[in-house]
C-alpha cells in the first residue's frame, strides 16, 4: 500500500523549515570563516571545522525530532506528516 502525501499547507511549512536550515548553514560557515580570517589569520579549513560540529548537531536534532512524524503511525500523525 503506497503512502501518498498531499501537497497542502502543512507540507509547504515543512519545505519552509527545510529551506531555512539549508540556507542558514552556509551563512554560518561563511561568517565564521570571515571572522576567523580577519581576527586570527586562521585558514578557511579550520573555520569550517569549527562550525561543522554545531551544524551537524542541528541537522541531527532536526532529523531525530521530525522522524517520528514520518515513520510512526498513530492518531494525528497524518496531519503533521508533511512537516516531517
Amino acid at each position: 500500500m503506497p503512502l501518498s502525501q498531499p501537497f497542502d499547507m502543512i507540507t509547504m511549512l515543512g519545505f519552509l523549515i527545510l529551506m531555512g536550515t539549508v540556507v542558514n548553514n552556509p551563512i554560518l560557515v561563511v561568517d565564521q570563516a570571515r571572522r576567523n580570517l580577519r581576527q586570527q589569520g586562521v585558514s578557511v579549513v579550520d573555520a569550517v571545522q569549527t562550525r561543522l560540529r554545531p551544524i551537524a548537531m542541528t541537522t541531527l536534532t532536526n532529523l531525530c525530532g521530525l522522524s517520528p512524524l514520518v515513520f510512526l503511525p498513530g492518531e494525528g500523525t497524518e496531519l503533521y506528516r508533511g512537516v516531517g
